[in-house]
């Protein structure tokens, strides 16, 4: 009986850690395409995650629905960072392009990891809720830091193909 509240215990932690310095890297960073909203990738989700956290097994149907709207938003942001990589796409050497198409195939697949652990969320019992629901979150929560990070490096990538690195093809890095 020692290990579960040594588990949830582990997990809070470990949340809370994740939590603080993804949030403070990117407070000045606008979410990028999103018109409505000037919070960042990373705020937004730290306060989804919050908001889920703080829901009981007897609120599962608000979790899951925040969850919900969590994966729609991700959809909606991803659609918009694709969008962006295939008009920058022709800008951009092969190599970054290679790169770009690389990264959006790699959050398709951390987005099905998510979903996978947004089904088991829906069907958690009262017995498994804390641990389904704590799995969820970490899932999600690395999903949206490689989505923030594609949307930086996208950025970059952007930005170098602008400047001296795409005029001078013997300046590599």
């Amino acid at each position: 009986m020692k290990i579960l509240p040594m588990l949830i215990i582990t997990m809070i932690l470990t949340g809370a850690v994740t939590l603080q310095p993804v949030m403070a890297a990117d407070q000045a960073q606008p979410a990028t395409g999103n018109p409505d909203s000037g919070k960042t990738v990373r705020q937004k989700a730290a306060e989804t995650v919050d908001a889920i956290k703080s829901y009981s097994v007897e609120k599962k149907d608000e979790a899951v629905k925040k969850a919900k709207e969590a994966l729609d938003d991700f959809d909606a942001r991803e659609d918009r960072l694709e969008q962006r990589i295939k008009e920058k796409k022709s800008e951009w050497s092969a190599k970054i392009a290679k790169k770009k198409e690389e990264e959006l195939a790699e959050l398709k697949k951390m987005r099905e990891e998510v979903v996978a652990r947004y089904e088991k969320l829906k069907a958690a019992s009262k017995q498994t809720w804390e641990t389904t629901k704590h799995a969820f979150i970490r899932s999600y929560y690395r999903l949206i830091h490689k989505l923030d990070k594609v949307n930086s490096d996208t950025l970059a990538s952007n930005e170098e193909s602008h400047g001296d690195v795409s005029q001078n093809p013997s300046a590599s890095r």
